[in-house]
Order: structure tokens, then C-alpha cells, then sequence
């Protein structure tokens, strides 16, 4: 018997999946295009970017775009971005923009760290399966 499978490309949002694990939903269309688009991975001007046109990148297309457009350095730049982004649901690029725009004083990154007692250890399981060091254990 087959299951009903809902379409990659969905009119709504997906939610974020419990685990932190990549699906197939994370590799389509969109993710190329995010990984092409030099304005995704221009320090300064993708968080100017995304600010603006509310575009979400995923952490392969990011951390592929790094790798692509930084070499060795936007590759390992790309990943602990991704990781501050896992541990604290947001990048260092949000964090600065918040810091500047002036948020009232809350310190929502310690709320979202603190919500999820497990994100930091899905978030460090998620940087070993991208970077295949899971696979030599």
C-alpha cells in the first residue's frame, strides 16, 4: 500500500522536522537557487538580503553555497553558522542585525536555546552527518 506523499514544492511552509535531520524536502528547486545566488552568501549583504525578500536558506544549500563562493573557509564558516543556527535558531547575521536594530532589551536567543533542552545535541549530530565524520564512528 502507498502512503499519500504531499508535493515538494507545498503552498504552505513545511515545519522545521523534529530531529534536525535533512530530508528531501530540503534538497529541491529552491535550495539550487539558494545555492547559486552569490547575494545568499555575501557576508553583510545576504542578511540584507533575506531581511528584505524574507527568503529562508536551508543549511545545505548554505553551507554548499559557503564552500562554493569561500572555499575551505566559507565551507567551515558556513558549517559553524549552521551550528550557531541549530543551538540558537539564529545565525550570526540575525544576531548583529537584532543587536543594531535594538529588539526592546529581550534576549530571544536565549529563550529559543533554552526551549529545547536537545537542540544543541541534534544541532552537534546534524554537523557530524553533514561533515561525514558520523559516518567513521
Amino acid at each position: 500500500m502507498i502512503d499519500s506523499v504531499s508535493p515538494v514544492m507545498a503552498s504552505e511552509p513545511v515545519a522545521a522536522h523534529p530531529s534536525g535531520a535533512i530530508t528531501a524536502d530540503d534538497l529541491n528547486f529552491d535550495a539550487l537557487v539558494d545555492t547559486i545566488n552569490p547575494l545568499q552568501h555575501i557576508p553583510v549583504v545576504s542578511t540584507i538580503y533575506r531581511e528584505v525578500t524574507g527568503d529562508k536558506m536551508g543549511a545545505p544549500a548554505a553551507i554548499i553555497g559557503g564552500a562554493l563562493y569561500g572555499g575551505v573557509f566559507g565551507f567551515f564558516s558556513a558549517l559553524g553558522n549552521e551550528f550557531l543556527k541549530a543551538v540558537t535558531g539564529h545565525d550570526v547575521g540575525e544576531t548583529i542585525l537584532s543587536l543594531l536594530q535594538g529588539d526592546g532589551g529581550s534576549n530571544s536567543t536565549t529563550t529559543v536555546a533554552s526551549s529545547d533542552p536537545y537542540r544543541a545535541n541534534r544541532a552537534y549530530q546534524t554537523a557530524q552527518t553533514l561533515t561525514g565524520a558520523g559516518a567513521a564512528n
